[in-house]
């Protein structure tokens, strides 16, 4: 039996004396081996007639056939040696026997074979280059961190450390400080996002309401400081996202959308009617009639007014002051001459705002053509001057309604968040809160 170990993985194989100088395959690796020659004891000479022989030729003789059959068994064990060809000389009386026994035994792993069996030098030096190269390695890694080249940890590494030897900020860090450095992170990045909030709303004039997804998401990055992952680290994320979109909304409301509308409020509608005719959000809706502004003196009046301004090229600064003028007065509903008629119902000062306009408007001609139009225009061209400058209309309507409100002395920070509300904040909301939970939760 010659016993020796597979050069591929070190395994100790066994295999009869007649599979010297043959390829086997291991057991375990799979991978091809040549056999390793056994060494044999001088045989004494038989006859003088043998004493001429070369010793090349009975090595040759031994050599039956450098390549085994390679087929192997469902038990991974080696298959018969092929047979000795027609072609090659019969084995000599004085080389190993080459017969092939019946049943090959398996090359198998297992420690029958306790001796000690000498390697290839080759492997001994490759495995001395890999045993020094790991500990420079070693000598590089700092102790607190976790080995990536071993997988172990070492016994002083710090609570925050990383299944990676990148950069954490939480194994720099004690315990005691890492709770309140987290929470100062935390509420650092969200109030510094409710700036940005603030500051993009105010430049884009729009109200930005994406940014109540990412406050939430940023409360949860700060709070990954904290020691520890669990439920209570997520619900304390989701209670300061909502902490923070209600922070941001208030803060985005008061300096971002009431600065906002009261630019709209101040805004020139008539200097451009054509953008405003053409503006799709304040078109008519196809399924719903212009009668309704015939009987709103008020409405026609605004369409008699942008009638003049885009066909006869009236002030159109002139002609938005006394839109405005009428509109604010009758509340947008009624036109001057209903409110002048209904002067008994309003109380002192509504009724002397009516007087100073009425006073105010019996000599202006602008207001003269725009009743004589309102006299002329016959039921089909009514309706088809409200259905063109209804957009006007409704943009002057809705900058009396600003003016009313900011006007009056009371705080405009209601009807000013409720024209930030939009149906994509249940969406903005959901994102950011959910995001939250799991930011602050997983590993």
């Amino acid at each position: 039996m010659i016993k020796y170990r597979c050069p591929h993985c070190r395994q100790k194989l066994g295999v009869p004396d007649e599979y010297a100088g043959h390829r086997v395959r291991c057991s375990k690796c799979g991978e091809r081996s040549m056999v390793p020659q056994k060494i044999l004891p001088v045989a004494e000479p038989v006859s003088n007639a043998s004493e001429n022989v070369p010793v090349a030729s009975v090595v040759k003789s031994a050599v039956v056939n450098p390549r085994p059959d390679r087929q192997q068994g469902e038990s991974g064990t080696l298959s018969r040696p092929s047979e000795v060809s027609q072609g090659q000389p019969a084995p000599s009386p004085m080389s190993p026997s080459v017969t092939t026994p019946q049943d090959m035994p398996e090359l198998t792993g297992e420690d029958e074979f306790p001796e000690v069996v000498e390697e290839d030098p080759n492997a001994a030096v490759l495995r001395q280059v890999r045993t020094s190269r790991t500990r420079k390695l070693d000598l590089k890694i700092p102790s607190g961190r976790k080995s990536g080249i071993r997988g172990r940890q070492s016994a002083d590494s710090g609570p925050g450390s990383s299944d990676r030897s990148g950069f954490s900020l939480g194994g720099l860090l004690p315990d005691f400080l890492r709770t309140p450095l987290g929470f100062l992170l935390a509420f650092g990045l969200v109030g510094g996002l409710i700036w940005t909030w603030v500051i993009m709303a105010r430049a884009s004039d729009s109200s930005m309401n994406f940014f109540a997804a990412l406050i939430p998401l940023a409360g949860a990055a700060g709070l990954r400081l904290i020691p520890g992952r669990g439920v209570a680290v997520g619900f304390l994320a989701v209670v300061l996202g909502l902490v923070g979109i209600g922070a941001g909304k208030a803060a985005m409301t008061r300096w971002g959308m009431i600065p906002m509308l009261q630019r709209q409020a101040d805004e020139e509608v008539l200097e451009n009617i054509a953008v405003t005719v053409n503006n799709k959000n304040l078109q008519l809706p196809a399924d719903k009639s212009a009668k309704f502004m015939l009987r709103t003196p008020g409405a026609m009046s605004c369409v008699a007014l942008a009638y003049l301004v885009h066909q006869e090229n009236a002030d159109p600064h002139e002609a938005r002051m006394l839109a405005l003028d009428l509109l604010r007065t009758s509340g947008g509903d009624t036109g001057f001459t209903e409110a002048v008629s209904n002067i008994g119902a309003f109380d002192a000062s509504e009724e002397t705002r009516q007087i100073a306009l009425y006073e105010r408007l019996e000599g202006n001609e602008l207001y003269g053509k725009v009743t004589g139009l309102l006299w002329t225009w016959e039921d089909g061209d009514a309706i088809r001057m409200a259905r063109t400058y209804y957009p006007v209309y409704s943009r002057l309507a809705y900058q009396a309604r600003l003016q009313r409100q900011f006007s009056s002395g009371e705080d405009p920070f209601e009807m000013a968040f409720m024209a930030s509300l939009s149906a994509l904040d249940i969406i903005w909301f959901a994102l950011g809160i959910g995001g939250a939970f799991v930011v602050s939760t997983f590993e």
